[in-house]
């Protein structure tokens, strides 16, 4: 199979787990950590800073739910496939669709699941240009601790979504929604 068939596969969940760009600044909250890769996330994608943004948004756990998905199993095709990620995503940031975004800190909801791993569910809205159109996205963005660290995924899809409880089964009962889309001007 080739890299492109490959990364033509993992694309969407990809795309969609990256789209949530923006420049707004986010309050503090308990967890400091989280706190601080929200504002990490925020300065990369203001930077157009793929290697940061993809760092921060692909859990170990995840990436390799998604290469599995995908049929990808060597590390020589998972390193190939998180270089193309981030050439994707480069290029997505460098096309400026995002026009804003805000991630709520002070309203998050923390938790911690049944494995004693932490998490968050953060409110966001974002303003999009889409074809000359504005749209706002509003959701719960989802913060997840793995390997030590908190990270950063936009559940903007069912099938993101899927992949998240698949990647993490002991948040198979948090509630994750798609985002709500609405045109705010034409």
């Amino acid at each position: 199979m080739s890299a492109w068939s490959i990364l033509k596969r993992i694309a969407m969940p990809v795309a969609l787990l990256t789209v949530a760009f923006g420049f707004a600044a986010c309050s503090k909250v308990e967890e400091p950590r989280l706190g601080e890769t929200v504002e990490k996330y925020l300065a990369a994608i203001k930077a157009k800073d793929a290697d940061t943004t993809i760092s921060l948004t692909f859990p170990p756990a995840l990436f390799d739910q998604l290469a599995a998905q995908a049929g990808i199993h060597t590390e020589s095709e998972k390193a190939e496939i998180l270089e193309q990620l981030k050439a994707g995503t480069d290029e997505m940031l460098k096309q400026g669709a995002i026009v804003d975004l805000s991630i709520n800190l002070a309203d998050a909801e923390t938790a911690t699941s049944s494995t004693g791993r932490k998490y968050a569910l953060l409110p966001g809205a974002a303003v999009l240009d889409i074809q000359g159109k504005r749209v706002k996205a509003t959701n719960k963005y989802l913060a997840v601790t793995d390997s030590g660290r908190w990270y950063l995924i936009d559940p903007s899809s069912a099938g993101t979504i899927r992949s998240i409880k698949s990647a993490f089964p002991d948040l198979a009962d948090v509630p994750l929604t798609e985002p709500t889309m609405e045109v705010i001007s034409q």
